[in-house]
C-alpha cells in the first residue's frame, strides 16, 4: 500500500506501474528467480550504450521500484524517478513533463522487460508456411510455438495469447486463416452497447459493458473494396470479410478500451461513455474459437482509470490487495474503496 510521487505529469506512469505491480505472476517472478539475472544484467549496462542495455536498465529499476513498494511502510511514497529516466531513454517520446498515455507506456516497459529477459536462441528464421490443407489448429500450434521458441521470456508466458483472424472470400467463400500473439487487446466502444449519450446511466438498460467491446472487437468487418483481398481459391481481388477471435486466451488478460479517437490528423477526441466490467467471472469463452478447450474465466485486480481530456487529464490505478480489498493509488495518496468499478476505467486487468 504504497503510493509513488507524481515527477511532474507522471500520474500515466505511476497507475500503470501500480497495475503491473499487482500483476502476481510478473512481480513475484522479477522478484524472485528472475531477480538476480536482472541484477547482473542492470550492473553491466550501466557502461554500456546500446539497445540491449537500455532494456536491461529499464528492468533494473523496475526491480528495485518493485522492491521499494514491497518494503516500504503501508501508506508511504517511493519514487519511480530511476524508472522513468529508464522509460524514457529507452523511448524518447516519454522526455519532458507532458502528460502521456498510459497503455503506450505499459506496452513500451512490458517490451522493455521482454527484450531483457528474452532467452531466446541466435538468428531468427522466418515461421514455415504449412501447406493450405493443414488444419487449422495445426496452422495455430505451429505459429504459437515458432513464437515462443523466438520470444522466450517472462512476459510471454504470463501475458501473451494467441488472436486468429479469419478473411472469407464473399464469391467462393474460401478462409485464410492468421494467428498472431498479443498483450493486450484493444476493444472498441461499442456502437450498439447502451445509449448513445448515457443520461439513463443509472438503470442497467442503459449500460454499456465490457462484454460489448468484446463483441465489437470479434465483430465481422468488410475489407476497404478499394484494396480487395487477394482470393487464392478465385486467383482474383475480391471483397472479403474478417474476423478476429480469442484463440489462445492468457494467463493474465488486459483489455484497453479505446476511448481516444482521431478527428483529424494530431487532432484526437475522447469518448468518456462509461463501460461497466465483472469484478469475478469475467467469461471469454463466447469471444474464443470453439474447439479451443480452454477454461478462461477471470477475476479483476487492477483498473487504471483516466479522468479528463488527453492533454489535460489525469490518471488514478485501483488494485485489489494480498488482503482481499481495494485501494485507490492516486500519485502518492493510497485510500481504501469499497467499489472498484469506475466508469472512467481505460485499462483493466485480469
Amino acid at each position: 500500500l504504497v503510493g509513488l510521487m507524481n515527477e511532474g505529469n507522471t500520474c500515466f506512469l505511476n497507475s500503470c506501474l501500480q497495475c503491473l505491480a499487482h500483476t502476481v505472476p510478473l512481480s513475484s517472478a522479477i522478484l524472485g528467480p528472475f531477480s538476480e539475472l536482472i541484477q547482473t544484467k542492470g550492473a553491466a549496462a550501466r557502461s554500456r550504450r546500446d539497445t540491449a542495455s537500455l532494456s536491461e536498465m529499464l528492468a533494473y529499476s523496475f526491480r528495485q521500484l518493485l522492491k521499494d513498494l514491497c518494503g516500504k511502510p503501508s501508506y508511504s511514497t517511493a519514487s519511480a524517478s530511476m524508472l522513468l529516466q529508464s522509460l524514457q531513454g529507452l523511448s524518447p517520446q516519454f522526455a519532458g513533463n507532458r502528460q502521456h498515455d498510459a497503455q503506450e507506456a505499459m506496452r513500451t516497459i512490458i517490451d522493455g522487460l521482454h527484450e531483457a529477459l528474452n532467452r531466446k536462441p541466435p538468428g531468427r528464421p522466418k515461421c514455415p508456411e504449412p501447406p493450405p490443407t493443414t488444419p487449422e489448429a495445426e496452422i495455430a500450434d505451429i505459429c504459437w510455438e515458432h513464437h515462443k521458441m523466438w520470444n522466450n521470456s517472462l512476459t510471454i508466458s504470463c501475458l501473451t495469447g494467441q488472436l486468429q483472424s479469419t478473411i472469407e472470400c464473399s464469391v467462393c467463400h474460401r478462409k485464410s486463416h492468421c494467428f498472431d500473439p498479443f498483450l493486450d487487446l484493444s476493444l472498441p466502444l461499442s456502437k450498439s452497447g447502451g445509449s448513445d449519450n448515457f443520461r439513463n446511466f443509472g438503470s442497467s438498460r442503459s449500460r454499456m459493458t465490457i462484454e460489448d467491446c468484446l463483441s465489437a472487437f470479434v465483430a465481422p468487418e468488410t475489407l476497404d473494396p478499394s484494396n480487395k483481398y487477394y482470393c487464392s481459391g478465385c486467383k482474383a481481388p475480391q471483397i472479403s470479410t474478417k474476423k478476429l477471435s480469442i484463440y489462445r486466451a492468457p494467463s493474465v488478460l488486459v483489455l484497453h478500451i479505446k476511448r481516444f479517437y482521431g478527428v483529424e490528423p494530431r487532432s484526437y477526441r475522447k469518448d468518456d461513455r462509461p463501460v461497466v466490467y465483472p469484478l469475478n467471472g469475467l467469461d471469454l469463452s463466447s469471444f474464443m474459437r470453439h474447439f479451443s478447450q480452454q477454461q478462461a474465466t477471470y477475476d479483476l485486480y487492477g483498473v487504471c482509470s483516466h479522468f479528463g481530456s488527453l492533454g489535460y487529464g489525469h490518471y488514478t490505478a485501483t488494485c485489489r490487495s494480498v488482503d482481499n480489498g481495494w485501494y485507490c493509488y492516486n500519485d502518492s495518496s493510497v485510500t481504501s474503496v469499497q467499489d472498484p468499478v469506475d466508469s472512467s476505467a481505460y485499462i483493466l486487468f485480469y
